[in-house]
């Protein structure tokens, strides 16, 4: 019984070892509409009472200003986005102090394999 709980513990820990090998991401990936919506977004005017909601496509396709019925509600969702994209528009958005900023980012950075330490230290930035 012992040798075949040795067996098993081995089996998986070789198991692990196979999967758990060095993970390759790129942080400088953007979506192909990215360029175009960040233009589009810097060139819209500014308010320091402007509520923004920032982040990937589960912000764009939200419909907050309508929902509300604000104006001054804008949508800063980036289909595909991920952290490293959001880091690289926050300038932007923090010149126009907004009165409020709603984030939403990071499945993204899972589904490209981005590593933990890796969001983490970009998310301390």
């Amino acid at each position: 019984m012992k040798a075949r709980l040795l067996i098993y513990i081995f089996l998986i820990l070789a198991h692990c070892r196979i999967i758990a090998q060095p993970v390759f991401y790129d942080s400088t990936q953007r979506p192909e509409i990215y360029p175009l919506l960040k233009d589009q977004f810097a060139a819209e005017p500014k308010s320091k009472s402007d509520i923004i909601f920032l982040g990937n496509s589960l912000t764009f396709w939200g419909r907050f200003n309508e929902m509300a019925g604000k104006k001054n509600i804008k949508n800063r969702g980036i289909p595909g986005d991920h952290t490293f994209g959001v880091l690289n528009r926050l300038t932007d958005i923090i010149k126009g102090k907004p009165a409020k900023l709603f984030l939403m980012i990071g499945i993204n950075d899972i589904a490209r394999n981005f590593p933990d330490s890796i969001i983490i230290r970009c998310t301390t930035y």
